[in-house]
This record gives structure tokens, sequence and C-alpha cells, in this order.
């Protein structure tokens, strides 16, 4: 897609490409509502004449998705067009329906800042209605009637008809128009000639279209880059555009931002739903007009699968794996409870911790030096008396069992 720009003196255009300096190119898909942004590259300095704006959108092929632009009616020949299903078409078509655009002028003025010009109406509000067609001229003159669905749109005037012979023919020109059809005649000709017709008016409801105060502000275009957001990007968010007493404010509405206090209640539900019951989180949610978002079976149910599966362990404190739980209990095997295997094992720590501290007892020493010592001397005599009597505690080699022979 190509821009182009360039002052003139025309006060109306014609069936021509005028072109003009190249201002922009790339690749635009429009497929998006509202404004499109063009950052000119080079800049374009407008004096005093009229601006032409001319663009160049190439299609590879015909389709029937093609975009939508708003437009709004002037009282002269503002734009021409010309499209073509194989290649760049010349324009061909006029029309007195200018497409809406705006424009943002830079550089210094009384005041600084950016100096914003809108050469048309809101794109939301002016919305002039179009019906097109062909015909034949019989003998050098062609009534047309609009149909009906046409016709109701209009305000009860007279649309503006523009006509274009498709063959030889002398000067065609439009002889009456009223808000049901159209004459064409040939001057001075009595032709068969066929043409195409165009014919433009003004919505009904719509004649009279108002820019609102907000959009023709300095600062509209900084507060739609603030508050809206590219959804390609995903590494930023747009802070957000709300309307409060007719002003367009950046940011949140208040109604919006989420009250701390049901953050936190939220979070508590979350983290540890068996804290209360369900009528109980029921009745909190509800204190902020809320929800939980969740039926009581549901929570049931979240609650009874939060519950762990008992755990057992051994005298040693080893967990038994649950699969052996219940042959274990079938078969007596002494399992504990985790919290008997706990109070088990702090009882060790504390009888070994009181064995430690008592083996440092002087007192406990000496009667373990005591008892080791009586220990010693009761072998000594036992050793002493059997050597005295032969006797080791076995029998001797030569001597016989009592009752033996």
């Amino acid at each position: 897609m190509y821009i182009y720009m360039q002052e003139t003196t025309l006060s109306n255009l014609s069936g021509t490409w005028y072109g003009g300096t190249q201002v922009w190119s790339g690749s635009r898909t429009f497929n998006t509502t509202g404004w499109h942004s063009f950052t000119l590259s080079p800049s374009f300095r407008w004096d005093n004449n009229n601006l032409l704006i001319s663009f160049q959108h190439g299609y590879t092929g015909w389709t029937s998705n093609y975009p939508y632009f708003r437009t709004v009616s002037t009282s002269f020949t503002s734009q021409n067009y010309g499209y073509s299903d194989s290649g760049l078409p010349t324009p061909s078509y006029t029309t007195t329906a200018r497409a809406l655009i705006r424009l943002t002028f830079s550089g210094s003025r009384s005041g600084g800042g950016d100096r914003y010009v809108y050469i048309m109406g809101d794109s939301t509000w002016s919305e002039p209605i179009y019906k097109n067609g062909t015909a034949r001229l019989e003998s050098g003159r062609a009534n047309v009637s609009f149909d009906d669905v046409f016709v109701s749109k209009l305000n009860g005037n007279a649309p503006t008809v523009v006509v274009t012979p498709m063959g030889p023919s002398n000067q065609l020109y439009v002889a009456e128009v009223d808000a049901t059809g159209f004459s064409v005649v040939e001057n001075h000709g009595t032709s068969d000639v066929r043409f195409n017709w165009i014919a433009i008016a003004k919505h009904k409801g719509y004649e009279n279209p108002q820019l609102p105060a907000e959009v023709i502000a300095y600062d509209y275009n900084e507060k739609i880059s603030r508050g809206l957001h590219n959804d390609s990007d995903i590494r930023t968010d747009g802070e957000g555009l709300y309307f409060e007493n007719g002003d367009l404010i950046v940011g949140v509405h208040p109604s919006l931002i989420p009250d701390p206090n049901f953050i936190a209640l939220k979070e508590e539900f979350t983290e540890n739903p068996g804290k209360r019951s369900f009528r109980e989180w029921q009745s909190m949610f509800g204190s902020y007009g809320k929800e939980i978002g969740i039926s009581e079976e549901e929570y049931n149910r979240q609650i009874a699968s939060a519950q762990p599966e008992e755990a057992f362990f051994d005298e040693y404190g080893n967990q038994i794996p649950p699969e052996w739980v219940e042959e274990f209990k079938a078969e007596g095997v002494q399992m504990f409870s985790y919290e008997e295997a706990q109070e088990r094992r702090k009882q060790a720590y504390i009888d070994n911790a009181r064995a430690m501290k008592k083996a440092q007892d002087p007192e406990f020493q000496r009667e373990k030096e005591e008892e080791h010592r009586r220990e010693i001397e009761k072998h000594r005599k036992d050793d002493h008396r059997n050597n005295e009597t032969g006797k080791t505690g076995n029998i001797a080699p030569d001597a016989k069992p009592e009752g033996e022979k």
C-alpha cells in the first residue's frame, strides 16, 4: 500500500490519478474498527493550498471481505476511485463522499503542543448512504427508480446522482432527480448507450453530525494511545478508558477495581476451603455481592479429596506402604499412627538424652566401676576354685557320666 500527498488549487476532482509525493508505504490489514494511524515518512509540509491525498492498495485477486470506510458528504467532487480484479486501476469514478480522515500537525504554535485539525465528521455519526446501478438510454432518454429500501433511508430530499456513459455518446446529464428516482437525457442525441450511475444521500437521522468535544481535544490521541492496547503486545497493558460527566478519562473505572478485602477472602477460600462450611463461605461472599463459583456438592467433593490418606509406621519409625496396611492389620502386625510414631520417636530422644546425662554423673560412674570390679573379682574367684578341684566345668576325657557302664 502507498500513500501520496500534494498541494493543489483544484476545487473538484476528475477521473484521473493524481499521485504526488510518496509519504508512506508498507503492508496494512484493515481488520479492526476505529482509526488507523499512519506515521508519514518523510513528513509532508502543507502551506496554504488545498491538500490532495492519494492512496493505492493492491490485492492479489477478487475478494468479498473488503473493508468498509466511513465517509462524509461534501458539496463538491471530493473523491475519485477505481477498482480492478487483475491489477492497479485508473480512477474513473468520482463522488462527493469523502473518506473520513484525521490529520495531526506538528510544530510550534501559540500555547505549544500539537494542533489537531479534523476535516470530516465523526466516523460513528456521519453515515451517508449509496445506491448504484446500470441502465440504458432509449432514444436518448432514461428514467430510473430507486428501490423501496433506499427510499426509506432518505430524509425526503433528493440525493446527488452521478452518471457515466459506457460507450460513445453525446454528453449525458441528469435532467430531474427526487427522492424516488431520476431522469437522464443525452444532450442533442438519441442513442441507446448504457450508463453507470451512483446516488449519494445523507442518511435520515444523521443530517448534522457533531464532533464530541473530547475528540477534538488536543490530548485525545495521547489518551487513546494510553487507554487502548495492542493485543499482540504481551509485555504491557493498556491503562483503560471511561467516560465520566462527559469527560474521557484514562484509567480503570473505580467500580471495576476489586475490593482488597474481597481479594483476601478469595485467596483464603482458595488456600483453605475447609476452614469454614459452605454456608459460611456463601454468606461471606454474598456480603460483597459475589458468588462462590461452585455448588455445595462440588465444595464437598473438593473438601473430601483434600483429606490426606491415613499413614501407618512400624516400631522403628518407618512408614508402611499403604498397600501393605490391610494385610498387616489382618496378620496383627503392630503398627503406629503418625502421632504415635512421633511420640515414640520423641520418647526415644528423651531416653537417650537421659542416659547420656546419667553416664556423665560421677556417682553413676563410681557405681559402674564398683559393679565392674565386683564382676572381675567374682570371675577371679571362680577361676581359682576350678583350678584347685581340677574342674573346668567340662567333662574330663576319661570320665564317664553317671549310670554309664
